[in-house]
């Protein structure tokens, strides 16, 4: 587990829903209402989109902190 304060991920194109990405091929969102409940859950095997969330959550990793050296 990683912290990966808001003021450093400003410049990380972030996926517009909740993204896991499940393997090398799939990525699956969670689409939320405005009261936080799940509406639906897409998948994706597009690899352009697979890649945009390797690639995302790739580079907000390499911002983050890990969890035993985060400090408030």
């Amino acid at each position: 587990m990683r912290y990966l304060p808001r003021r450093l991920a400003s410049a990380i194109p972030l996926p517009g829903n909740d993204c896991f990405v499940l393997d090398d091929h799939t990525a699956m969102f969670n689409v939320l209402d405005g009261d936080n409940n799940r509406v639906d859950i897409q998948l994706t095997t597009d690899p352009d989109i697979v890649k945009f969330c390797r690639d995302t959550f790739g580079a907000a990793w390499a911002l983050a902190t890990p969890y035993n050296e985060y400090h408030v």
